[in-house]
């Protein structure tokens, strides 16, 4: 029985270790399509960002038209009152018509002003645009090749776990189903880590020295026994050396 126990025992750590490789290698493998989307989030928000910048530019654009339009339309009045000035019959519509054009040119002045920041405005966009442009290149780029790799990452990853799986059938063959549904049951209800050593009387699992009496039983190796704190499956050996 000792023997059986202690093969059984052994069976099982594995069993635990292929289990617990398998259990990591899934929550890896759950945050990579998250990750993926992160990644594409990133470079649309990028994109986006170029976008608004260009939009920006072509507002500026639009309002250096509209400003330009003005220009002309203020150049056509003072023609207009130029034009009225042979036309006056006295001074007193002459300096009229000179203050007209005076203001209108006045208007025109502080319109072309503004025309002049817009210009510096749209200087600055552009030179903006075109550095982000060149940087969304770059980052597209580095976008794709963080992507393939964890693509291949999750290839590598998928294989694994049918590598895992293989080792595992092979391995629940060799339990015992009753010890195998004592496993499975106690893996259900405290996790990954169902089975666990005890090295001097503490239980490795909850860190709780074990009573000496249960300890004794332990070493005996003739049943599955139990840490009466944290309920997993425990197990005692010699180390190589010979000690606990």
């Amino acid at each position: 029985m000792t023997e059986h126990i202690k093969e059984q025992i052994g069976y099982l750590v594995k069993l635990q270790e292929v289990d617990r490789r398998f259990f990591n290698l899934t929550k890896k493998l759950d945050k990579i399509p998250s990750t993926l989307e992160e990644l594409e989030n990133g470079l649309k928000a990028f994109e986006e960002q170029v976008n608004r910048e260009s939009g920006t530019l072509d507002e500026l654009k639009k309002k250096y038209r509209e400003l330009d339009a003005l220009i002309q339309q203020n150049d056509a009045q003072i023609k207009k009152s130029k034009e009225k000035l042979g036309l006056v019959k006295n001074n007193k519509e002459y300096q009229a018509i000179l203050k007209e054009i005076e203001e209108i040119r006045v208007r025109k002045s502080e319109i072309e002003d503004s025309q002049i920041e817009i210009l510096d405005d749209i200087e600055k966009a552009e030179k903006q645009i075109k550095s982000g442009k060149v940087e969304l290149e770059r980052f597209s780029k580095e976008t794709g090749v963080q992507k393939m790799s964890v693509l291949k990452e999750n290839e590598e990853i998928q294989g694994v776990l049918a590598e895992l799986s293989r080792d595992r059938t092979g391995l629940v063959g060799n339990v015992d189903p009753d010890f195998l549904k004592k496993y499975e049951k106690v893996k259900n209800i405290v996790g990954i880590l169902a089975i666990v050593r005890v090295v001097d009387l503490l239980c490795l699992g909850c860190h709780v020295n074990l009573p000496p009496q249960r300890y004794n039983e332990l070493q005996r190796l003739d049943s599955l026994q139990y840490c009466p704190n944290c309920h997993r499956i425990i197990y005692w050996e010699k180390d190589k050396d010979g000690s606990e």
